[in-house]
């Protein structure tokens, strides 16, 4: 199988669409495809990336502010041969779909918030994205019902955790039925939510 795609991730922090990016990087190289990263030269996502023998294009402009680098960018993209570019945040969305049209090549949104997006942005992404991935189907309602992004164009992808990465170590159990008690929860399901918050 063949194919080019394109992921964009200014991000200098290191979070959940940044362990995302590196994921579906490898799952992409490991199927056969030829994978492409713009992201912030020196950022950790950049680092680690590069380490793992990525191509990494380190000019990532943050937000619309520097469309001349983006253009950039998108002849770079196109002179590679780009078939798709992924642009994971929210931020990056007007200078990956600046790039991708000098690219030619069709542009695929990550939404993960709900927060309704800014007016040039919206306009944008209803003219010139080929789709709009939602984590939720609240991002997904924000979209359509306040975005007025097509129906078409926004689908929900559930973001999922390989259980296989986790491993029960029995030895613990003592610690878990202490908390459990704690909370006075013993006879109940615990559901845990680990996030970056900042």
């Amino acid at each position: 199988m063949n194919g080019k795609f394109a992921q964009w991730n200014s991000a200098t922090w290191w979070g959940g669409a940044e362990m995302r990016t590196v994921e579906l990087c490898e799952e992409l190289r490991r199927r056969g495809y030829e994978v492409r990263i713009v992201t912030c030269r020196l950022s950790r996502l950049w680092r680690t990336l590069n380490e793992r023998g990525f191509l990494v294009d380190g000019d990532a402009p943050r937000q619309g502010a520097n469309l001349l680098r983006a253009a950039l960018i998108g002849l770079r993209l196109r002179r590679w041969g780009a078939n798709l570019l992924l642009a994971h945040l929210g931020r990056d969305y007007v200078p990956a779909l600046f790039a991708g049209k000098v690219a030619n090549c069709p542009v695929i949104l990550y939404r993960h918030r709900s927060l309704p997006l800014k007016p040039p942005t919206r306009w944008l992404v209803r003219r010139w994205a080929k789709l709009v991935l939602a984590v939720s189907r609240q991002v997904a309602e924000t979209l359509l019902n306040k975005d007025l992004i097509p129906t078409e164009k926004v689908h929900i992808l559930y973001l999922g955790v390989d259980s296989k990465k986790f491993k029960w170590n029995p030895s613990d159990s003592k610690s878990l039925y202490r908390f459990r008690a704690t909370l006075d929860a013993e006879n109940s399901h615990l559901v845990v939510s680990v996030g970056n918050l900042y």
